[in-house]
């Protein structure tokens, strides 16, 4: 489900949404996006049988007929892509109509690793997954980086910023990185150091920090994070995972 409403779904057929007899899901992706195109093309890959695709109102205030609609499919997973206000509207909904499917899950999308989104909804937001590009919470630069974002921010908590923080830091870090190398404030001089960095020591899940032809950094990686004792936790990949994952959700039955 979504508010991503700029584009059709096409049709559901045997060809390319109905592979194997995996579990069932409940979907929906703006196929005018493009990373939501290349989201589907995966997607349509997997053991699951698409059960329905539902769309809704940005502004909706009220999501009873959309959840009613998924929770009829009996669909045993909810891919969910979302904003935070209306991740929070749905999951209240779903908790009203007691429909508990063996996971909710995001794609890539905001809203659940988000402070308030735990905070409006307690227990409610545990066990929710989202897969997006994530810090290495056991990488040394990130405890470095943790200990001098505390001492500027004693009451806050790291792990509710760390996609912004995380890739802040590491611009500033290639910059910092292209100066020291160039011994110059040439532009020409910086912007062929910025065109070789390879920083290995870095923050952010993924490959080493480099620059392809058109100046794409490539290899940055994701992680599945999961909301444990009102927490997002990196669950996956187990070298950087904080905790195991849990799934099904507890309550799913068969």
């Amino acid at each position: 489900m979504s508010n991503l409403t700029s584009a059709a779904l096409p049709a559901v057929g045997p060809d390319d949404h109905a592979r194997g007899g995996g579990a069932q899901a409940t979907v929906y992706l703006d196929l005018a996006c493009q990373h939501c195109a290349a989201a589907w093309q995966r997607i349509s890959q997997l053991p699951l049988r698409l059960a329905d695709t539902i769309s809704y109102d940005p502004a909706a205030k009220d999501l009873t007929v959309e959840i009613s609609r998924a929770k009829a499919a009996k669909a045993d997973l909810l891919l969910l892509v979302c904003r935070l206000n209306d991740a929070i509207l749905l999951r209240r909904e779903m908790v009203k109509q007691r429909w508990q499917p063996m996971g909710v899950l995001s794609p890539g999308s905001p809203g659940m690793y988000e402070q308030q989104f735990i905070q409006a909804l307690g227990k409610h937001a545990e066990h929710c997954i989202s897969n997006v590009p994530w810090y290495n919470p056991k990488a040394e630069l990130t405890r470095r980086v943790e200990q001098a974002f505390l001492r500027q921010n004693p009451k806050d908590r790291l792990v509710f910023h760390g996609l912004n923080v995380g890739f802040t830091f590491e611009a500033v870090l290639v910059a910092a990185d292209a100066f020291r190398r160039a011994q110059s404030v040439d532009p020409r001089a910086l912007a062929e150091a910025i065109r070789q960095t390879h920083i290995e020591s870095k923050m952010m899940l993924g490959a080493p920090i480099k620059f392809n032809a058109k100046g794409q950094v490539e290899g940055i990686g994701s992680a599945c994070v999961q909301n444990l004792n009102q927490m997002p936790r990196v669950v996956l990949p187990a070298a950087a995972a904080e905790a195991k994952p849990v799934f099904p959700m507890p309550g799913y039955k068969a």
